[in-house]
């Protein structure tokens, strides 16, 4: 890019170049417009023949000057023509790299896009992970709860299962008297 911008400001200064040849150009017109009246004036007041032929050969000179001079414009016209096919190619490579550029920036942007959405699905995930761990915890927490109550209500079943035995112990023990104390009572009857 850089190296385009320097050959399109190369290209601004060569028109500058024919711009500044063509206002020389211009004068040397307007020069020879004068000399021609100079001339036309010289003749109708001179009679002299010398006089005559040195202001023809000056006009002559002159002549060649403006031929040489309209051969180089050609000439710079001409590279000018070719200079600006290659502006016109330099500046149609600029734009296509624009382009491509912009082409670019946008992938550039969807990607970043992207990116962002894959980051919201990872910070979802990482709250539904918390989450769950979270709700893991407290069911954990709550198990462990109901195992601690469960073996409360198994000890307190085998305190009660304990005592029932000590009350059958008791009442078989009291039966047993009762059987002996009737078996007494039979005797003496």
């Amino acid at each position: 890019l850089e190296q385009k911008t320097m050959d399109i400001q190369k290209l601004m200064l060569k028109n500058e170049e024919f711009i500044d040849l063509r206002l020389k150009y211009e004068l040397l017109k307007q020069e020879w417009k004068l000399c021609l009246d100079g001339i036309q004036i010289q003749s109708s007041t001179y009679d002299s023949t010398d006089q005559d032929i040195t202001l023809e050969e000056k006009f002559i000179d002159f002549r060649k000057t403006i031929a040489l001079l309209e051969q180089e414009k050609k000439q710079h016209l001409d590279e000018l023509k070719q200079q600006s096919s290659s502006y016109d190619e330099a500046i149609q490579k600029l734009k296509l790299d624009e382009m491509e550029f912009i082409d670019l920036r946008v992938k550039y942007e969807l990607m970043k896009k992207e990116k962002m959405q894959c980051f919201d699905k990872i910070e979802q995930n990482t709250l539904y992970h918390e989450q769950t761990i979270q709700h893991l915890k407290l069911t954990e927490d709550g198990s462990k709860k109901r195992i601690t109550a469960l073996e409360a209500t198994n000890k307190q079943l085998e305190l009660t299962e304990d005592e029932s035995n000590k009350r059958i112990t008791a009442l078989e023990a009291t039966n047993n008297q009762l059987k002996l104390t009737e078996d007494e009572n039979k005797k003496r009857i």
